[in-house]
């Protein structure tokens, strides 16, 4: 076991040791690991609410956080560091202070598009996306963008329901959305007969994106190539080997014999569809989000990643609604491998997550892959 990546990792995921380095009542709600170099996380006080930021840094690393305290230092906002064993380095600040968030947060807030002051933070992924509440609108601030997701999300407002887009689009790192208000169908507020009718109707709307025909210079444009189940695997046997060797090892096995992901770009795809993007509005309608990953791919990749993160019911829901709206439900043995990709995509989930069990949630989600993958042979 790599003891500074065991030290960094323990001391973000438990919430007294991470506390005691801070010297306040935090705890870690996502994390991000980049081996070698950092292990980040977002933070939250003593009442679940965002309260700012921490990285945990090796040697090779340090210039960043110098860069980071004297980015945040112009602009007003104070950042601390102090030292851990194994020669590593703490540095920690505010929500505004993101290393990677803190020019765009600034300039959002320049441009009228956000108060940071008085924002009720949604989701915060630390060094790459916030979504806010401020002003009675949604303000996502991320530090990716595409050339394609104007004219992508132009061409989403037209095809099926989306949130409407209340800015101009000129800062590809900022976007306003009208507030639907509501919830997600990942925690929908409804009877159990409503939830059924919702994951149905979702359904449908995958279905409609995916019948949709985007013009040719967005197709070329979201026409990149798909991360492979065997990559994706590798990816995660080696962060996740160094703090579990057992774990590490049967994804690398898993790795070795797991069929690729199904093939083809005939659709354009959400590409992280779960319950989650669905959100469910004030009045009750249904509208698709995030399509940060979106592409150019095969239907069969979204219809596994849903339904492999929800409830059998609300699969069985949301598969005749994907039916009874024209979508092809993809064959057995097309499904087995779409939903084997879905499931290494998400596998490191419970660690980026910082659930303090995330071995045994790996573990168990290892279990039905590996069912999986005997199934298909």
């Amino acid at each position: 076991m790599n003891e500074s990546m065991s030290l960094a990792i323990s001391t973000l995921l438990d919430p007294e040791r991470l506390s005691g380095a801070l010297g306040e009542a935090r705890a870690a709600s996502r994390v991000r690991i980049k081996p070698g170099v950092s292990v980040s996380a977002s933070l939250v006080d003593a009442d679940g609410v965002p309260a700012g930021w921490a990285r945990i840094l090796w040697p090779a690393a340090r210039p960043k956080a110098d860069k980071t305290a004297r980015k945040a230092r112009s602009l007003g906002l104070p950042t601390r560091i102090r030292p851990l064993p194994f020669d590593l380095r703490i540095q920690w600040g505010g929500v505004e202070s993101d290393p990677a968030l803190m020019t765009h947060i600034a300039r959002a807030a320049a441009a009228g598009s956000v108060d940071p002051a008085t924002w009720s933070i949604l989701r915060h992924n630390p060094l790459r996306r916030i979504v806010a509440r401020s002003g009675g609108t949604i303000v996502r601030i991320r530090t990716h963008s595409r050339r394609v997701d104007t004219a992508l999300g132009r061409y989403l407002q037209e095809a099926i329901p989306v949130p409407e887009r209340l800015d101009d689009a000129a800062d590809p790192h900022v976007c306003v959305l009208s507030d639907a208000g509501g919830c997600d169908l990942s925690t929908p507020r409804g009877s159990a007969e409503q939830v059924l009718s919702w994951n149905e109707e979702a359904g449908g709307l995958f279905a409609r994106l995916h019948a949709s025909a985007p013009p040719l210079h967005v197709r070329a444009a979201l026409a990149a190539p798909a991360p492979s189940t065997t990559d994706t695997l590798r990816v995660h046997a080696a962060i996740i080997g160094a703090l579990d060797a057992d774990l590490g090892a049967r994804i690398e096995a898993l790795a070795r014999v797991a069929p690729e992901a199904p093939g083809g770009a005939c659709a354009i795809i959400h590409a992280d569809a779960s319950p989650d993007q669905v959100l469910v509005s004030g009045s009750g309608r249904l509208l698709l989000a995030d399509f940060d990953r979106a592409r150019m791919g095969n239907a069969a990749l979204d219809v596994a990643s849903y339904t492999a993160a929800t409830s059998p019911d609300a699969a069985s829901a949301f598969l005749r609604g994907y039916e009874q709206a024209g979508g092809c439900i993809p064959d057995e043995v097309t499904m087995a491998a779409a939903v084997l990709h879905a499931r290494a995509l998400s596998l490191a989930d419970p660690l980026r997550e910082a659930r303090p069990d995330w071995a045994l949630r790996v573990g168990q989600s290892l279990d039905l892959m590996e069912e999986n993958t005997h199934g298909t042979h």
